[in-house]
């Protein structure tokens, strides 16, 4: 249903009434119980994956959209005005790991090794704005391999994979 953007009332009666469905999925949602599975999975290498894909991306807020007081805001003043940030770490085949939201003027090195922190040996593919050798030492003391293409003002050249990041 996440994948594919589907109504919740569409789902098929053959898994129950989707009103009960989509409350027990939101509950364990909520708990954490479906990260867990997903790690556990993973660390039993039952789930392969040998690839994970991190990005963000801005979304520009509407101008009625900043006016709710309470709460933490994801929403920050960049060049564009008021604007949220969608960091997202997936799989190749659009398989969600990590999501969050940041205000549109935090830097993607920032949120980068909490995007990380549920993924175990594999490429990370992620472009120049994760550059940062103590990201990459990071990735690479968690045992992954990063996939990153270096800053033209970087001092030392950074060798990566472009094969890879190129796919």
């Amino acid at each position: 249903m996440l994948r594919t953007g589907v109504a919740w009332r569409d789902l098929p009666s053959c898994y129950g009434y989707w009103h009960t469905v989509y409350l027990r999925f939101k509950k364990a949602s909520d708990r954490g119980v479906l990260w867990h599975v997903l790690i556990r999975l993973q660390q039993d290498k039952k789930l392969k994956m040998n690839i994970v894909l991190a990005d963000s991306t801005t979304i520009k807020i509407h101008r009625h959209g900043g006016g709710f007081k309470r709460g933490v805001q994801s929403r920050g003043r960049s060049i564009s005005g008021m604007t949220t940030k969608l960091h997202l770490a997936i799989t190749p085949e659009g398989a969600v790991i990590e999501g969050m939201l940041t205000g549109g003027n935090v830097a993607d090195i920032s949120v980068a090794d909490f995007m990380m922190e549920n993924v175990f040996g594999c490429y990370v593919v992620e472009d120049k704005g994760y550059d940062s050798t103590k990201h990459r030492a990071n990735l690479m003391s968690n045992n992954y391999i990063p996939v990153i293409p270096g800053r033209k003002n970087r001092k030392e050249p950074v060798i990566y994979d472009k094969s890879i990041y190129k796919k």
